[in-house]
């Protein structure tokens, strides 16, 4: 069965909403959809007292982005929808891709974009904002995810281009036999880790 939705993980910085893009314009049927967007206006409507730091934490915004995902599912059901997220706490994992995945059994596909950490942070630091500083502070967390990935999630080199990527993630649609490989870090770097 074909994927109906592919979540894009990966530490900050890794390219994801880049890849998005780079499927939307390689195939009409990828049509990207990025919660994070959602999120943002949340921090800004709800009071930091019942919001913390990331809107991650906050229930309504996980509530808000699995049915955006199932809002369009339905009224585009020739489309994958591309999901372009970090998805490292257990909580949003559950909520979100774990939850998408029991409704759509065998049509989840979740892909991590594995970079080296000094290219993390180059493509962290050229970004402007209180935002890259928050990104930055994250990546051990999200180091930490990398060292002990679920098994049903495909490592994919993110320092290669994204339209090889783009190229490499439309391979696996259209054949998903091919999607699955018995060693992530294989995938990751072309050698054991």
């Amino acid at each position: 069965m074909l994927p109906r939705v592919i979540f894009i993980n990966g530490p900050f910085g890794a390219g994801k909403t880049t890849i998005a893009r780079e499927l939307g314009a390689l195939d009409r049927r990828f049509v990207s959809y990025d919660p994070e967007l959602t999120g943002v206006i949340m921090q800004r409507l709800v009071p930091r007292c019942l919001r913390g730091d990331d809107f991650q934490e906050m229930g309504l915004w996980r509530r808000w982005a699995v049915k955006a995902i199932q809002v369009r599912l339905r009224l585009r059901p020739s489309k994958i929808i591309v999901v372009p997220m970090t998805l490292i706490a257990p909580i949003s994992r559950e909520a979100i891709i774990e939850a998408t995945r029991a409704r759509l059994p065998d049509s989840v596909l979740e892909i991590w974009l594995s970079v080296p950490r000094p290219v993390l942070r180059h493509r962290l630091l050229s970004r402007d904002g209180a935002g890259a500083l928050w990104a930055l502070r994250q990546l051990d967390a999200c180091a930490k995810f990398e060292d002990s990935p679920p098994p049903e999630l495909i490592g994919l080199n993110g320092e290669c281009e994204p339209d090889e990527i783009a190229l490499r993630i439309e391979e696996m649609v259209s054949n998903p036999k091919r999607a699955r490989s018995p060693s992530m870090q294989e995938i990751w770097t072309g050698r054991p880790r």
